[in-house]
């Protein structure tokens, strides 16, 4: 009887392995999917259509902030703006004026921000030089919590960041706005390929907490960013790679606010 146990202890043994293998390999599965689950459950963003096609953009009356970099030295980094990393200006060949090139991983913000009121507007030009959107990974604008510019911006979630928009041009066709203040994140389909090499012109209106970002003629947000944020800086962030030669530079920036306002 005992020789007889001792020549199946051994196939007992392996039997017993192999179930609790088994039994291992599906709770590890089971565990794997639901944190699967629950990643795509937590990043799951709302594909907006184009908010609205009527273009109701007003300027505000009363410019305080412009910047065309005029006057600036090509190659040199302009004063009224500084960053964590580096920047210069240059002229882009078929398109008029100077440009600001970002480098890469950097973010910008104004050396000397003014004081911004409860309502304002603020203009400014971007051009992705590229043979391809694919070639750009995300240019980021918005605004953030302080005027430091001792970490890159990637998000409106991290580096102070309250609020966002992210110019996805390696998805051809994707504009993000997200807010930190007022958990809000949503994507709208823009054609994004049709800007490569000319100028996209961004719009923005501020009304309290209400924010509204036209890209050109097309509305792509009309949301609460805010809440109660009365301090709050512009921050634009570079692409983190460019492949190709491909860079992203910004112009013709304009801030306004409204005369009743200054009094």
């Amino acid at each position: 009887m005992k020789n007889n146990f001792l020549k199946v202890f051994p196939s007992i043994m392996l039997l017993l392995f192999f179930v609790h293998h088994i039994e291992a390999k599906t709770q590890f599965n089971n565990l794997v999917n639901r944190t699967k689950a629950k990643k795509i459950k937590a990043t799951t963003i709302v594909q907006k259509t184009i908010i609205d096609s009527t273009f109701d953009f007003v300027p505000a009356d009363s410019v305080i902030f412009s910047d065309n970099f005029n006057g600036i030295t090509a190659g040199s980094m302009p004063k009224n703006w500084k960053s964590n990393g580096l920047g210069k200006v240059i002229s882009l060949p078929g398109i008029d004026g100077k440009w600001l090139v970002l480098q890469n991983f950097c973010s910008y913000k104004l050396a000397n921000p003014h004081s911004l009121p409860a309502k304002y507007t603020m203009e400014f030009d971007i051009v992705a030089s590229a043979d391809k959107t694919v070639d750009l990974s995300p240019v980021t604008f918005g605004f953030a919590k302080d005027n430091s510019v001792s970490q890159y911006i990637p998000d409106a979630y991290n580096a102070g960041g309250i609020n966002a928009v992210s110019i996805r041009y390696f998805n051809g066709d994707e504009v993000n706005i997200a807010s930190s203040a007022t958990n809000f994140d949503a994507s709208t389909k823009l054609d994004l390929v049709s800007y490569v090499n000319q100028i996209m012109h961004v719009s923005i209106a501020v009304d309290g907490d209400r924010v509204r970002v036209y890209i050109d003629k097309t509305k792509v947000a009309n949301e609460l960013l805010f809440n109660k944020n009365r301090v709050k800086y512009f921050f634009i962030s570079a692409p983190i790679k460019a492949d190709n030669k491909a860079k992203v530079v910004v112009s013709n920036f304009k801030i306004a606010a409204y005369k009743s306002q200054l009094k």
